[in-house]
């Protein structure tokens, strides 16, 4: 009836013919009498000759086939029973079925899949070698081969735990997190540019290390969901709450000239909602878009409700062109956390003795005192982070920082010579990255007209500049997208025709820690509450990075710049005062507790040799601190508005249709129970991992359970609604679902149910005749044997060989591509990611997961192994066999280079003995040992390659100098790397057994 019926008499309300639901029991049975189909309307109506009473009508695309009719006949014949859609029922934890076979099941899953196929008249296959599970189990839970090691230990061991000990093993590997990462990326649809036509480079790689993280540390499923869906609306919410909730911002983001901005926001909005209901619900959201749903009870007023949870997002919806889109924040990895900690417990640690220091009484201070006294003593500023200092006596400009930009012309100034300023003439500043600078000089105002005293141009495409007109100083950030913050000072003591002196304290990169002297005097920096919204299109281009300094009007002299920031007695020396001489002068019991501290300061600087390492100890500390905090790396991330947005219904579908206005509810008909929250996304996460939510914990161990048997216990992973298909064991899906939930949703937990399991035991190598019983394994009667993913493939040639580096985490990285690839589909190279720039070193051989992923020309290696492109969630990969696959195998330098290195490998280690080095190869890349007719057989290519090479000297230097390892080049290795090279093409190499 859904395939045939629902079109007309379905949940769509505006395409529904004689109000007539065939979807709900109560209109459906009014035209069918139980045990009764002659007397039933709806089956006289679908036998029936007559044209104008036949449904359906004879002229409607889709007609039932006579098996569909009779099916509906003999559903009419035993009373008609109804059942609502499978997938919304409760999910209750049923009682192990009995079997026949009792000692076969070795936990509950066996049960299950036993019963089924003893009710078919089947048979369980025989178990799996021990090689063919170690590689089955070690690649489904790492994906990557298990090392000759570890297959000789597990061999070793005939215990009966041996199994548990290397499934444990694998579960609490690094590569597990990285292994199952890359199928949650599929689905959160991550990529390392933005997409659409320009698809320039964005930052999310924090986002994929917290990935793999929360996996590795089994963060249990439904804490996993809220922190991604919304992490920023939790208590206080953490980094990697924060960096989590970057899920949603992996979407595509647009940003092309003459686009529409709310356009792209809403398509941003719509992105989410579908990929929300493939995730977690299983459901085909997307239907109701534009009209409520053909065959799911989901109306286009649910879509726009859910679509709410996500509409106040503050982001824009033409943005990245100059790189990340807004909101986004600061994510310092754990590494650069724990170092963080370390430098300020350092600090801290210096700053308490230094407190304990300047507690204590010392005897000797009044003799220093009386000296300082007579001799005039005076402070100094530290030049440990001296950048520049420079008067103006010679030009040009002894320096490698700073240059003079500009004609210049001199004067007599405060000391001996000064620069005439006229407010184009400026210092440029050079460095190789932004971070905290302090600028002091002394100027001589001519006239109170605006000037610039600092002006910074970041990479980003962000600016800052320091404007002064006057006593009023303005310090202005403008963001990449155009939008503007202010913060303002001002004092009275600024004159004109007047030698002033004036410092400042400046992070570009976060300007609003900065400060303002003058005189000596810090002044107060008052940031300005509104945020002045982009009136004009953002930069496009990526800007070259400047620094300018004093673009001042009047004279200019006594420059000093440092790369720290100073402290206000720092300045007040640098203003010509005497700190000292001030302190000095006041009677001792005059003094407050503040002003003696501070001279004891100076006198246990002069006195103290542990002081001064003290306050060196400090002062690099907050400088190491300021460096750390640049590098740290950038992440998008979502973010709620102040101001709430009005959602509405988009008509048809259409962003700029806007019809009813609707508040974030989620679509109750699914599961009706109450969830926390306050109409946010918060409630929607806690709706999803809700423990009477029938979908979310069915639709997770279905995706897991098709990640290791190659299809679902519902073959429709992204489908549990009427069009999908019934699941093959439903009790056995509702008897996982329910131990997920019951177990605090412990995904180790439910892998390590599967693959301790017979059923996953089982060899996939049976004869013909349980093939044609069993076609396609839905009655689970035998292993499963699966092509490898494609980065499967790639890492196992790395592994095998040795070359795979094994760090975890980090930025992406571009290893071998053929060029010229991105530069075909480029719009130019004033956008990023426009060129292909390969790297080298170890950044060749990180995990296929690392890889660099441009979503309009994905790794072509992978490709040709169907990974997607990123652009939209995909919750199962296809798997394909084309001769594209086969040329990369052949022809990748990655391939090439890998039987390179392993050919070499396993020649040193075995003594350069030729049958030893095939079996080692064979054994590391299969997994098992090599047979007397397969040594045989890659024997004879050893012979008749080593011959050709022996004579073609160019042809050895040809193929061993593919890729960047090197090796000695020679006729035996070259054949040998001709043999490693076939066995990496085997078919077996590139499945599980």
């Amino acid at each position: 009836m859904a395939q045939q019926c629902y079109q007309c008499h379905g949940p769509d309300a505006a395409t529904r013919q004689a109000d007539l639901r065939l979807d709900q029991r109560g209109s459906a049975m009014e035209h069918v009498v139980p045990g009764k189909p002659r007397d039933s309307e709806l089956y006289r109506r679908l036998v029936s000759s007559d044209p104008d009473f036949r449904m359906p009508p004879p002229t409607a695309e889709h007609q039932p086939t006579l098996a569909e009719i009779g099916t509906l006949r003999r559903w009419i014949e035993l009373d008609a029973p109804w059942e609502d859609l499978w997938s919304l029922q409760p999910i209750e934890k049923p009682d192990l079925p009995e079997v026949r076979q009792a000692d076969w099941p070795a936990n509950a899953i066996d049960f299950f899949t036993l019963a089924k196929m003893e009710a078919n008249g089947l048979q369980p296959a025989e178990p799996a070698s021990r090689h063919q599970w170690l590689r089955r189990v070690t690649f489904d839970l790492t994906g990557l081969p298990p090392t000759p090691k570890e297959i000789e230990r597990y061999l070793a061991d005939d215990s009966p735990k041996a199994e548990s000990k290397v499934i444990q093993r694998l579960l609490a590997s690094p590569a597990y997190g990285e292994h199952f990462a890359r199928e949650w990326l599929d689905l959160g649809r991550y990529a390392d540019t933005h997409g659409y036509s320009i698809d320039s480079h964005r930052d999310m790689w924090r986002y994929r290390e917290w990935v793999i993280e929360a996996l590795n540390e089994n963060m249990p499923f439904d804490q996993f969901t809220i922190d991604q869906l919304a992490g920023d609306l939790l208590p206080d919410p953490t980094i990697d709450q924060l960096t989590a909730t970057g899920f949603h911002r992996n979407t595509p983001v647009n940003d092309e000239n003459g686009a529409f901005d709310e356009e792209y926001r809403h398509a941003y909005v719509v992105d989410r909602v579908n990929t929300t209901g493939t995730v977690w619900l299983g459901m085909t959201l997307a239907c109701a878009q534009c009209h409520d749903h053909k065959y799911d009870p989901i109306s286009q007023r649910d879509f726009y409700q859910m679509a709410a949870y996500f509409d106040n997002v503050d982001e824009k919806g033409l943005d990245g062109a100059l790189g990340n889109a807004v909101p986004v924040i600061k994510s310092p990895t754990k590494a650069q956390r724990r170092q963080l900690t370390q430098l300020k417990a350092d600090r801290e640690q210096a700053q308490a003795a230094i407190a304990g220091m300047l507690a204590d009484e010392y005897v000797n201070m009044p003799a220093w005192e009386d000296s300082a006294r007579r001799e005039g003593r005076a402070a100094l500023v530290e030049e440990s982070q001296l950048l520049a200092k420079c008067g103006f006596d010679q030009l040009p400009i002894d320096s490698d920082v700073i240059s003079l930009e500009g004609e210049a012309i001199l004067v007599p100034g405060k000391v001996e010579q000064a620069l005439l300023g006229n407010g184009n003439l400026h210092l440029a500043l050079k460095r190789k990255k932004p971070g905290v600078i302090s600028l002091s000089v002394w100027l001589y105002p001519t006239i109170d007209r605006p000037q610039t005293l600092y002006a910074a141009q970041l990479a980003d495409g962000s600016k800052v500049e320091l404007n002064q007109t006057g006593g009023d100083f303005d310090l202005v950030q403008t963001s990449p997208q155009g939008d503007v913050r202010r913060w303002h000072a001002k004092t009275t003591q600024w004159e004109t025709n007047l030698w002033q002196h004036v410092a400042v304290t400046i992070d570009p990169t976060s300007p609003a820690d900065s400060a303002i002297w003058v005189r000596g005097k810090r002044l107060v920096l008052k940031p300005e509450t509104e945020i002045e919204e982009a009136s004009v299109e953002a930069v496009r281009e990526p800007p070259e990075p400047s620094e300018a300094l004093l673009a001042a009007r009047g004279l200019i002299d006594q420059v000093r710049i440092d790369g720290r920031r100073w402290s206000d007695e720092e300045v007040a020396v640098l203003a010509g005062g005497n700190p000292i001489a001030q302190l000095l002068a006041i009677p001792p019991r005059q003094r407050s507790a503040e002003e003696t501290s501070r001279l004891k300061r100076y006198y246990l600087q002069e006195t103290e040799a542990e002081f001064v390492r003290l306050e060196k100890v400090i002062a690099d500390r907050g400088y190491e601190i300021e460096r750390l905090e640049a590098e740290y790396p950038e992440t998008m991330v979502m973010l709620e508005q102040t101001d709430p947005r009005t959602s509405h219904i988009r008509v048809r579908g259409a962003w700029d249709q806007l019809g009813d206005v609707v508040e974030p509810m989620v679509p109750t008909q699914l599961f009706n129970a109450a969830a926390k929250g306050q109409n946010d996304r918060l409630q929607l996460a806690h709706w999803l991992v809700h423990e009477k939510n029938p979908l979310t914990a069915r639709v997770i161990v279905n995706r897991y359970w098709a990640h290791y048997f190659g299809t679902g216990l519902v073959k429709t992973v992204e489908d549990f609604g009427t069009r999908g298909e019934l699941p093959s064991h439903p009790e056995l899906l509702d008897y996982l679902a329910n131990d997920l939930i019951a177990s605090g949703w412990d995904l180790k937990r439910l892998q390590n149910l599967i693959v301790s399991s017979n059923t996953y035991r089982q060899s996939s190598h049976v004869g013909e005749e349980a093939y044609r019983e069993d076609p396609d394994n839905r009655l689970l009667t035998r292993g499963p044997r699966l092509r490898l993913t494609a980065e499967e493939i790639r890492d196992q040639a790395l592994a095998a060989s040795g070359l795979l580096v094994r760090t975890v985490g980090g930025p992406s990285v571009k290893p071998y591509q053929p060029s010229g690839l991105w530069e075909e589909i480029s719009t130019g190279q004033q956008f990023s990611a426009q060129a292909y720039d390969q790297e080298h070193g170890e950044r060749l051989y990180r995990r296929s997961l690392y890889t660099y992923w441009k979503r309009s020309s994905p790794p072509p290696n992978m490709s040709a192994f169907d990974a997607p492109n990123r652009e939209i969630c995909v919750a199962q990969r296809s798997r394909t066999n084309t001769p594209m696959q086969a040329l990369v195998l052949l022809n990748d330098v990655t391939f090439v280079e890998a039987a390179k290195v392993l050919a070499s490998e396993v020649l040193q280690g075995q003594r350069f003995e030729r049958d030893p080095a095939i079996e080692e190869a064979f054994l590391r890349v299969v997994s098992r040992p090599i047979t007397r007719e397969e040594l045989t057989l890659l024997v004879q290519l050893h012979r008749r390659e080593l011959a050709r090479f022996a004579r073609d000297e160019q042809a050895v230097k040809d193929l061993l100098s593919e890729g960047e390892t090197h090796v000695e080049p020679s006729p035996e290795l070259a054949a040998m790397t001709v043999v490693c090279h076939t066995i990496l093409n085997l078919d077996e190499a590139v499945t599980t057994p």
